[in-house]
């Protein structure tokens, strides 16, 4: 299988040639040097062979260094400020410590607890660190689920705050979020502490699950190694149904691999069925990806039973399947979409819409202007900020794929193993294969967390081969990998750093100053959206204004001269100074233009200023009849 894993690899460099996709490099690169290492250990066998160490006084200093790394981190956040290189180098420099502890202490002195205690704390004060030292929210989708549904169910005592919405039949996030409302009396720290709390703590059940499989040390490394994840770090920050979802999602991964490998004790039968329907009325993708886990265990259960005369049964496990299926269905049913609209009905018709417009290599298009268009934008992604957004993931996949070599070679329960190894590459082929072909309607970003927990639990089974068959100078290669490389730019990856991007020139900032979130208050005085509804502004700035804004507002679209339309624009400062995105063209559709802005293109020169704060101008056509304050 390995030098099949070579040939693939080879193979998918060559598309590298037909499309400038950053994952046609880092996907083959990370599978082709993965079947090379294995190919190497596999020509030899180190077990017993002692692991590389370091001097006991520095393995004594190092939970020093990863406290006072997060002291430092906490005392930080004091004040709402924006992260710097600072607040980077330190998230590293505790991965880095964390991850040397578990690769690099002998068995006679590792010790699991202390060091998963860590990893949890770590992953908390990283992420909340975040939470409370951002004014407002991060991300998009939180400006509609907390200040407009969370504050209005807990206000009315009821969901007929979101009875028009999705969430109507999955409501779990929102109550809890309305719950802890009336504890803490407000919205926004509510979900922080109630929901925010146990997204980065779920890696335990990876843990758990890694368990089952490698010994402790090498659990450990597996909850460590998705602790720092860019798309973990991601949910942990913007918080959102599909944060809550994601740990029962973890939880079901643990229960079902116990059930598969016969544990029938009615604890877990009982939690496997609870937390699969609480991802049912949490999150409608989230529901899809534990349908294809859940199939996945019936079919690696009935294949194990049929192979093996002492697997357990695959009823139990089928009987969850049905039972959570049939409750998606009916939910499902019974959810409104849009006008009138049923989302079950709504999303087998987008399906079928985008399984007739699929193509090879029909790759999401780079934000570009029309040809014949030139927009004073400025600023281009910088070569660096897109090699360091994908390193992580390529060492993540490498050491996972081989931990997938080595299960698919090993002696042990077939059930377990499977379900790893097929979910994975089902989640695999969802997340990057459909896009290759056009085929996003899955919304495969959504899905990518779900697949890191499955690379993170191989990655582990991985580098456990590479330390008892690899040549030393192959482990001391991982070591470094892992221990310095990875958290490094994990945690300056694009989606770990959506609050204040470590590299502004290649990404998009999703968090807002207390200026331009004071903006929205003052704006909604002076030209409120009973009145008049029209607003345009960059995208991301633009949700606010939506929701909870209650505005019409929409991208700002403009050409050569300036805006198109003749409707008041919101211009802040960080459309000069970071990436925003802003429309191009009168006519639809319009391509997306990313980068930098002049302030005097966004608001001309002859235009009105209604509204000026630090960071924010109002400005709207001459004539308009909006009034400036007094």
């Amino acid at each position: 299988m390995a030098w099949l894993g070579i040939a693939v690899a080879v193979l998918l460099l060559g598309l590298r040639l037909l499309a400038d996709q950053v994952y046609l490099l880092a996907i083959p690169l990370g599978l082709g040097v993965a079947s090379i290492l294995y190919v190497l250990a596999s020509s030899r066998w180190r077990s017993g062979s002692p692991i590389p160490t370091v001097p006991t006084r520095a393995i004594d200093v190092l939970p020093s260094v990863v406290l006072l790394a997060l002291a430092v981190l906490v005392f930080r956040t004091r004040t709402p400020t924006p992260r710097t290189g600072i607040d980077y180098l330190l998230a590293a420099v505790v991965g880095g410590a964390i991850l040397a502890q578990v690769l690099l202490v002998g068995d006679d002195r590792f010790a699991p607890a202390p060091v998963l205690v860590q990893v949890g704390l770590a992953a908390l004060v990283i992420r909340f660190s975040v939470l409370f030292g951002t004014a407002g929210f991060v991300g998009v989708d939180a400006w509609t689920h907390v200040p407009v549904y969370v504050q209005n169910i807990a206000a009315s005592g009821s969901l007929s705050a979101i009875a028009d919405s999705k969430y109507v039949m999955a409501p779990i996030y929102h109550l809890v979020g309305a719950v802890g409302t009336t504890l803490f009396g407000d919205p926004r720290v509510a979900v922080f502490l109630a929901i925010g709390a146990l997204i980065p703590l779920s890696m335990v059940f990876v843990y758990a699950t890694a368990a089952v499989f490698v010994s402790a040390r090498w659990a450990v490394l597996a909850a460590t190694v998705y602790a720092f994840a860019d798309q973990f770090i991601r949910w942990g920050i913007h918080v959102i149904p599909t944060s809550l979802a994601l740990v029962f999602f973890l939880a079901v991964l643990y229960l079902l691999t116990l059930t598969l490998l016969g544990d029938r004790e009615p604890w877990v039968l009982t939690l496997l069925v609870g937390f699969s329907l609480a991802v049912v009325f949490t999150h409608q993708v989230t529901t899809a990806i534990l349908l294809v886990l859940l199939a996945v265990g019936v079919g690696v259960a009935t294949l194990a039973r049929m192979t093996e005369t002492d697997a357990p049964s695959p009823v139990p496990v089928a009987g969850v399947f049905v039972l959570t299926l049939g409750v998606t269905v009916l939910s499902w049913l019974n959810t409104p979409f849009g006008d009138e609209s049923i989302f079950l009905y709504n999303r087998l018709e987008l399906l079928a819409v985008a399984a007739n417009d699929i193509g090879f290599l029909q790759l999401a298009a780079d934000h570009a202007a029309p040809p014949t268009m030139e927009l004073p934008v400025s600023g281009s992604p910088s070569p660096v900020g897109r090699l360091a957004d994908v390193v992580g993931f390529t060492v993540l996949f490498g050491i996972a794929a081989v931990g997938g070599l080595t299960a698919l070679d090993w002696d042990r329960p077939a059930g377990p193993t499977y379900l790893l190894l097929v979910t994975a590459g089902l989640l695999f082929v969802a997340v990057f294969g459909l896009q290759f072909i056009g085929f996003r309607i899955l919304i495969p970003g959504r899905w990518t967390v779900f697949l890191y927990a499955l690379l993170a639990i191989l990655g582990a089974i991985g580098v456990a081969t590479l330390y008892d068959r690899a040549p030393r100078g192959v482990i001391i290669a991982a070591v470094v990998l892992l221990a310095a490389v990875y958290p490094a730019t994990m945690v300056v990856a694009e989606k770990s750093s959506l609050d204040s991007p470590a590299f502004e020139d290649t990404f998009t900032k999703y968090a807002y100053s207390e200026s331009e979130i004071a903006a929205l208050e003052t704006i909604g005085t002076i030209h409120p959206p009973s009145v008049e509804d029209d607003i345009r502004t960059d995208h991301p700035y633009v949700a606010i204004y939506k929701s909870p804004g209650g505005y019409d507002a929409r991208t700002l679209a403009v050409n050569e001269s300036g805006p198109v339309e003749p409707t008041p624009v919101l211009y802040r400062s960080y459309q000069s100074e970071g990436r925003v995105v802003f429309d191009a063209g009168a006519d639809e559709p319009r391509a997306s233009v990313a980068g930098s802005y002049p302030a005097d293109f966004v608001c001309q020169s002859d235009w009105d200023r209604v509204y000026v704060n630090d960071e924010v101008t109002m400005c709207t056509p001459v004539g308009d009849d909006v009034e400036a304050p007094a």
